[in-house]
């Protein structure tokens, strides 16, 4: 173990409770890292994370000194702090909207992309809560099977440098209307947009789904994943197999009057 801290940074390190003796630099930028992202000690004392274990209470000290940021003066190279060889690093990049087509359908889709910058691949699956309506439903990523369940979806492989597009929300004209020819499209290639019409006739084509597969497959109105026109605050959920824990994002759906309208932004 290097201890390699100037006379400054000791006291510094002193003053917090720390032995610059027993932490070198790279231990604690380690920590520094695992904590800005994740509360769990029981990781980095069973040494899931680290090289080396750290006991139970300089784990704990460590994750409440960079809670309140007080080890942000760190700096350097900590080449030991990388997390083993199987654990995936995702994000949610920023959300965003686009009009997809399958032949003559046309639908508008709210989606976020999930990125992973770790040089595994990570098995993901995601879901969504509706705060207002107490609700939890599975999320469909792109490419995977469009199934009737309605508790789930199926996990995708999600590789470094190819983000997978989740889907959040659709919204699609009702069966009947003509599309709009000014919107510009985009094929959906393998992902199968609403292969069933709705199944209530005198659906006036306002609202929107959130992306469950069961409401892909079938776009009743009558699903609770469906959204009546209005501002909809949305939790969504990714978790990983082979990850940290889950990551989370706050979005708000703008559900609708005209299936164009349908946005999403951050809450």
């Amino acid at each position: 173990m290097t201890q390699d801290w100037t006379k400054e940074e000791c006291k510094k390190l002193h003053a917090l409770g720390i032995d610059p003796m027993r932490s070198d630099r790279a231990k604690l930028l380690a920590l520094r890292k695992y904590f800005e992202g994740d509360r769990r000690v029981y990781a980095v004392t069973e040494g899931k994370i680290l090289e080396v274990r750290v006991s139970a209470d300089f784990a704990r000290k460590v994750r409440d000194l960079t809670e309140d940021k007080k080890l942000d003066w760190l700096t350097g190279s900590a080449q030991t702090t990388l997390s083993p060889p199987n654990t995936a690093h995702l994000c949610l990049q920023s959300p965003g909207v686009r009009n997809y087509r399958n032949g003559s359908r046309v639908a508008r889709y709210a989606t976020v992309e999930v990125a992973n910058d770790s040089d595994v691949e990570a098995k993901c699956w995601a879901w969504a809560d509706v705060l207002a309506k107490g609700l939890t439903v599975p999320l469909h990523f792109a490419g995977t099977k469009i199934t009737a369940g309605e508790t789930d979806a199926p996990p995708i492989l999600i590789y470094k440098r190819k983000p997978a597009r989740l889907d959040v929300a659709f919204a699609m004209a009702a069966p009947g209307k003509t599309q709009p020819v000014n919107q510009p499209t985009t094929v959906s290639g393998d992902v199968v947009i609403y292969p069933r019409e709705p199944q209530e006739t005198d659906w006036d084509g306002k609202g929107c789904w959130l992306a469950q597969p069961a409401a892909l497959y079938n776009p009743d109105p009558g699903w609770e994943s469906y959204l009546p026109p209005g501002d909809h605050r949305v939790k969504v959920i990714v978790g990983c197999l082979n990850g940290h824990g889950d990551i989370t994002a706050n979005y708000v759906i703008t559900s609708p009057s005209s299936w164009e309208g349908l946005d999403i932004k951050p809450a």
